[in-house]
């Protein structure tokens, strides 16, 4: 999530540092919209989601909905080397998939707003494809906050943006996940997944005792382009010294079934 702070006048460095007062003042009241679900994803069964925008405050808030492109190198970290115009670009054929309506939502106090995602009827001898786009929804009050610092007017408009994963598959694509290394750290297991497929994986690591859940790390994702991918997941003390069962499951939800475990 990322915040962006406008001011309406140039201000000297003195003067910034001393509207941080007046900016936190109004801070934690931004974060009125709220998202209900942190991914979307549409396949040819699953060709409408549904999202919903809440507004928990009592102030208007006005949204924009943007799409950005990422890629991630093998070890799963963002591969910032890829040039823009080519992410524009995936970006633009993620977007030839799907309708999406509205693009620009006025979330009423205490409401909540519906955006409908929309696969599009493949075409004929259509590629069997996984797309993949970030939607950053931007949101700010409906109005700005006027204040004076240092005897200058100040007009700051907080937007915050919140951003969502969209997957987009047609087609059948595979995906093979398996862990390659697991360690022990003190109370921690240090895993690593190996991983070769067409599609992105999303699921859930789960630690176990005698069937007993003990810890978990929640909405783990590894796209295509990544080989490896390292996670830590916390080993509670009671059990160090117990036999433990590590369990990967990918939430069927969002179009996978694989399920993998180790007894450690």
């Amino acid at each position: 999530m990322k915040v962006k702070i406008d001011f309406g006048v140039k201000m000297s460095f003195l003067n910034k540092y001393v509207a941080l007062a007046f900016i936190a003042s109004l801070f934690f009241d931004v974060y009125a919209a709220s998202l209900t679900e942190y991914r979307v994803y549409l396949d040819d069964n699953n060709r409408v989601k549904k999202y919903i925008l809440g507004n928990s405050s009592m102030n208007k808030e006005l949204c924009e909905i943007e799409f950005m492109n990422m890629r991630f190198d093998k070890k799963g970290k963002e591969d910032k080397s890829i040039s823009p115009i080519f992410l524009q670009s995936k970006t633009e054929e993620l977007l030839s998939k799907i309708k999406y309506s509205p693009s620009k939502i006025t979330l009423e106090p205490i409401t909540t707003q519906t955006v409908n995602f929309v696969l599009k009827r493949s075409v004929k001898n259509e590629e069997a494809k996984e797309y993949r786009a970030y939607i950053d929804f931007r949101c700010k009050k409906a109005f700005e906050n006027t204040d004076k610092v240092n005897g200058i007017q100040v007009s700051v408009t907080p937007t915050i943006v919140q951003r969502v994963p969209i997957i987009i598959r047609t087609g059948e694509l595979e995906a093979n996940l398996s862990f390659l290394d697991i360690k022990r750290d003190n109370r921690n297991l240090d895993i690593t997944f190996s991983f070769q497929g067409t599609r992105s994986v999303y699921g859930d690591l789960k630690l176990y005792s005698s069937d007993i859940m003990i810890s978990q790390k929640k909405g783990i994702a590894i796209y295509p382009e990544t080989s490896q991918k390292n996670v830590a997941i916390n080993i509670p003390s009671k059990y160090l010294t117990k036999e433990l069962k590590l369990v990967f499951e990918e939430r069927e939800a969002f179009g996978g079934n694989i399920k993998i475990e180790k007894t450690l």
